[in-house]
């Protein structure tokens, strides 16, 4: 079995806190406490050649989750927890989309990117419009072993260099953020677990309620 790429807008969030944040660094078992967390396929008859991989309209989409913890370095420092984050990632061939949502936490801010396959390579989005890029993806189509992209954000100012890839059932991502000048301002790494779908579901219901809860009191006088 993105962690995906984590959204562009997670790595400047966290790159914010570890650039002046006062508050300490929160586990990912803290975020999931706050969260209520507790055969080969058949050959024709015919001489069909099935040796590459299925059609890709006989492949149905694909939803996966995961959890794990954010660790972001500044250069010549060491890694610190800034958090945790909560993936759904959604591989649909009939829409040739890769659409992966995420929480991260403690901020409780979502963020949505969607990847538009062509082949093995790929355009991306973030919902909001704050960043965009394009990559490359591995392995077989749709049971793609991972993937590669560059994203920039939409004043150009900041660059994302982003390598994912499937390790024993977790999400592996090494991120690199850097300036307009493409010098390095932070290392970002996750490792996340795939957890059950009704898990994930569960945690992404309290997520929304507590965003809006949050959000209804900094609107408050």
């Amino acid at each position: 079995m993105t962690r995906a790429l984590v959204p562009a807008s997670v790595l400047i969030a966290a790159l914010s806190a570890a650039c002046g944040s006062n508050k300490p660094p929160v586990s990912a078992a803290e975020a999931a406490a706050s969260l209520d967390v507790d055969d080969p396929a058949a050959v024709p008859a015919d001489d069909t050649d099935t040796t590459d991989a299925p059609a890709t309209e006989a492949l149905p989409s694909k939803v996966a989750c995961y959890y794990g913890e954010l660790m972001v370095a500044r250069p010549g420092e060491n890694e610190t927890n800034q958090g945790a984050l909560l993936v759904k990632l959604t591989m649909d061939p009939t829409t040739s989309r890769m659409v992966e949502e995420t929480w991260s936490f403690p901020l409780y801010e979502r963020y949505v990117v969607t990847r538009d396959i062509h082949g093995a390579s790929f355009t991306l989005r973030q919902d909001d419009g704050a960043f965009v890029g394009n990559g490359t993806l591995e392995g077989q189509p749709w049971i793609w072993s991972g993937w590669k992209s560059t994203t920039t954000s939409a004043d150009k100012a900041t660059r994302v260099e982003s390598a994912t890839h499937f390790q024993d059932g977790d999400l592996v991502t090494h991120e690199r953020v850097l300036d307009a000048d493409g010098a390095l301002r932070v290392s970002v790494d996750q490792s996340l677990i795939e957890i059950p779908l009704d898990e994930c579901d569960h945690m992404f219901d309290k997520a929304r309620t507590t965003a809006a809860s949050l959000a209804a009191q900094r609107q408050s006088p």
